[in-house]
């Protein structure tokens, strides 16, 4: 199955899930396919931090940068651009500025710490499936790489970016982005497909300098709380979307609104009130 066949498959999936603890309208428009696009410098990094580790090595010189000085508009700009094009292989990506560049050469330094890890080097280099499709029941997810053993499906391998992967920083990232909702549906669904109960693990690695790493499994009853989530946002979507899928709003009246409580910590002038750790690891 094709990447864009994948993505025209009209399922709950994890991104959709994540949503739906918030909306299910907003989870509606993903698992329908009419989400806006999103796209971000986080996003950007995970995206190309999965393409460097299904790839390995070498897989930055599938990247190539748009030439400047040629004018698609025109007959003659149009036969310099497929004449460039043709330069390059199927499987090119095109970049179109030097920031780009910066970009892939920063997921390559992170792919390289990856590497230089010993534990998350060995799952970079088992023997496996990369990009493993799902689609069963209304219900689909695409898992990063699944370690196979003899044969056998034996683990589930998920690659994170993030600003800290130490245990407390990554920790945070995943409470924040669901990423225990990620890895309670991935493991169910692997399930349905091969019979069996499989561990799953991430492989976190920082987008800055000098791109420590950490991998991580989840504690199990954390896994299993995100399981009954997962399936009461499932049972939710579900009534609403029977129930002719109306737009809802937060409520009709005006309702009492308690902010969290660090929001009114008083601080003496030149203390600084403990307001948490912003974090742009990605939500794949």
């Amino acid at each position: 199955m094709t990447d864009d066949e994948y993505r025209s498959i009209h399922a709950i999936n994890y991104s959709a899930l994540r949503v739906g603890r918030i909306s299910l309208p907003r989870m509606h428009q993903i698992v329908t396919g009419t989400a806006p696009a999103e796209e971000s410098a986080a996003l950007a990094t995970g995206t190309l931090l999965h393409d460097a580790m299904q790839h390995g090595d070498g897989w930055s010189s599938r990247y190539a940068v748009r030439p400047d000085g040629i004018d698609r508009r025109t007959k003659a700009g149009k036969e310099a651009y497929a004449a460039w094009l043709a330069t390059l292989p199927t499987d090119a990506k095109i970049l179109e500025s030097a920031s780009d560049v910066d970009e892939v050469d920063s997921v390559d330094a992170m792919r390289r710490s990856i590497m230089s890890h010993p534990l998350a080097r060995a799952l970079a280099t088992c023997t496996g499936e990369s990009e493993v499709q799902i689609v069963d029941g209304g219900r689909k997810c695409r898992i990063d790489k699944i370690f196979i053993s003899n044969g056998e499906p034996t683990m589930l391998i998920d690659w994170k970016s993030t600003i800290d992967a130490s245990p407390a920083g990554f920790a945070r990232s995943a409470a924040k982005y669901g990423y225990h909702q990620q890895a309670a549906w991935y493991v169910a669904l692997a399930e349905r497909r091969y019979g069996k109960r499989l561990p799953f693990v991430f492989v976190a690695v920082e987008s800055s300098s000098p791109h420590s790493v950490g991998v991580y499994q989840l504690v199990p009853d954390q896994l299993e709380a995100a399981t009954i989530i997962n399936e009461g946002i499932v049972k939710a979507y579900r009534e609403w979307v029977e129930a002719g899928a109306k737009m809802h709003h937060t409520g009709e009246n005006v309702e009492t609104l308690t902010l969290p409580e660090w929001a009114c910590k008083i601080t003496m002038p030149g203390q600084a009130a403990s307001v948490g750790v912003a974090d742009d690891s990605v939500p794949f």
